[in-house]
């Protein structure tokens, strides 16, 4: 086999600017900036946020990095309190109608939708946000929590969960009530998500029994099928992106764990870890820009909020990057 040496020589190469499509490993003297610079993949962080008014579990979220929106959970007890993120600090927003945790959400801070859950005992109740208030909108088919979610407001995505035993069921929102779609390829509880109602993710969870999964479910708008394995098993995580660009941050494994990876549409790729290991956590934004809050530990209910910046390949400048 050839060695980078053989193959590029042992000079660093010099450029007046820097290369349009480099490659992994590539050194490079740019005479522009006077710089020496290099590609490689570099990994996601985290940094710390605005902790929220008040400390919750369990709960869910919407909405993006600089707009975002927790509703539900436990404090204890259990709560109906909503909080708004502007990307430093969090306010009250207007409580649900139907206090609740462990349940689903989808949209945005000012067009939220929030499903399912435990009040208890098991709820189909969905409410519709409009950035002040929440009101409701149709119920769920079927009664459950600890679901999956993704989409929009009025194009949302539930699936698996429990109303015991765990379910494998999906259902699709229209922005009124609520049909039955694709059927996962396994039943699972404290599954997370991510995506659109036509292109969402489903990963992690438990089966029935507890064994805990690192398995991820991809859908079409009509029906799952399997996509790349996590590298770690993991339930009550939390999940945020696309399909294509997700993440899966926090959870328990079984103990609770801080870990985050990355998915690209095919595997997932580990990157940094939380500051603070936490499960039951709420979620939002995208792989470049989102953000965690709220959540347990291995002793407390959770106030903290996390921003997590996407890792990936990047140019990067030697001796300041």
């Amino acid at each position: 086999m050839s060695t980078y040496k053989e193959i590029n020589g042992t000079k660093v190469e010099s450029l007046g600017s820097d290369p349009p499509a480099p490659f992994a490993g590539q050194i490079w003297y740019n005479t522009s900036s006077n710089t020496l610079k290099y590609f490689a993949n570099v990994a996601g962080v985290w940094a710390t946020g605005g902790n929220m008014g008040t400390a919750v579990g369990f709960g869910s979220g919407a909405g993006t990095q600089t707009a975002g929106l927790s509703f539900g959970g436990r404090t204890p007890p259990t709560t109906a309190g909503t909080e708004e993120y502007n990307g430093s600090s969090w306010t009250n927003g207007g409580n649900l109608a139907t206090a609740r945790f462990y349940l689903g959400g989808a949209g945005t801070q000012t067009a939220g939708l929030a499903f399912g859950g435990s009040a208890p005992p098991f709820t189909a109740a969905t409410e519709e946000y409009n950035g002040s208030s929440w009101t409701n909108g149709g119920n769920l088919a079927t009664a459950r929590s600890g679901l999956g979610n993704a989409g929009t407001q009025t194009a949302a995505l539930a699936f698996s969960g429990s109303n015991l035993p765990p379910s494998s069921a999906s259902e699709e929102y229209d922005g009124s009530s609520w049909t039955n779609g694709g059927t996962m390829t396994s039943n699972r509880n404290a599954i997370s998500g991510a995506g659109t109602q036509t292109a969402a993710l489903g990963m992690g969870g438990e089966f029935s029994g507890n064994p805990l999964t690192n398995a991820t479910e991809e859908y079409n708008g009509s029906s799952w099928t399997n996509g790349g394995n996590m590298n770690n098993s993991k339930k009550v995580a939390t999940g945020f992106g696309l399909q294509t660009a997700a993440v899966s941050a926090g959870g328990e494994a079984p103990g609770i764990s801080g870990k985050t990876e990355q998915y690209d549409g095919t595997s997932w790729t580990n990157t940094g870890s939380m500051s603070v290991a936490k499960a039951t956590l709420g979620g939002a934004g995208t792989t470049t820009a989102g953000l965690a809050f709220g959540g347990i530990d291995s002793s407390s209910t959770l106030a903290a909020t996390e921003e997590f910046t996407g890792g990936g390949p990047a140019t990067l400048t030697v001796g300041t990057d």
